[in-house]
């Protein structure tokens, strides 16, 4: 008996992720199911979290995502849930994410590996929206970076793939040059314009200072 049209996705999303993590140093994972409908997707670069003892902006090199493969998928999109601290304008503080248009409009051929690679880039913000945020604070924070040090991490998530050199870079409070109004790094692949408002969302940080250390 052939497998079913959700069965060899789950198939074809499993293989896909091998192959990206044999071509990167940042991705790792584990998984449940045969085949694999659950992820815990690890990177292992920089992202950016607020200390809950300083309240400062700090760097952390650890990140976990919970992904799962709903048996609606791929009709409909992964439930997501970022397991660990980030300071993100598209990431609530109970781990929700946004993916912009995917999130209201999801395309059943955007691969799981694909999704891997956006949630990289969110993680090292190159890619977020300001103007449609899930934390405003986050949001206004990065309006007062200095453009060019985002990302805070320069490799892609195929590091081992096209090697490049890390270029990294601490960001800090400055009012000479703003993020432009439509929230997204320079040179974004993927926008998140389009996330929904959520006023109750990203409420409660308060900055004793917005120092990276």
């Amino acid at each position: 008996m052939s497998a079913s049209p959700r069965i060899r996705r789950l198939i074809a999303d499993w293989q896909a992720l091998q192959q990206l993590r044999a071509q990167s140093s940042i991705l790792r994972f584990r998984t449940q199911g045969d085949p694999p409908d659950r992820y815990r997707i690890r990177f292992y670069g920089r992202g950016l979290f607020v200390d809950p003892v300083s309240r400062r902006v700090r760097v952390l090199t650890r990140h976990e995502i919970g992904v799962e493969l709903v048996a609606s998928y791929p009709r409909t999109m992964p439930l997501l849930s970022w397991k660990t601290p980030i300071y993100h304008p598209n990431i609530s503080l109970n781990g929700l994410v946004c993916l912009g248009g995917y999130s209201t409009q999801w395309v059943p051929s955007f691969r799981l590996d694909e999704l891997c690679e956006m949630l990289w880039d969110m993680t090292r913000l190159r890619n977020f929206d300001v103007e449609h945020p899930y934390n405003r604070e986050a949001a206004e924070w990065l309006r007062g970076q200095d453009a060019g040090c985002f990302p805070v991490d320069r490799r892609s998530l195929r590091n081992l793939a096209s090697p490049e050199t890390p270029a990294l870079c601490n960001p800090h409070v400055s009012t000479r040059e703003k993020w432009p109004n439509a929230g997204a790094a320079a040179g974004n692949s993927v926008s998140l314009n389009g996330c929904p408002p959520r006023s109750d969302l990203g409420a409660g940080i308060r900055f004793l200072d917005s120092e990276i250390s």
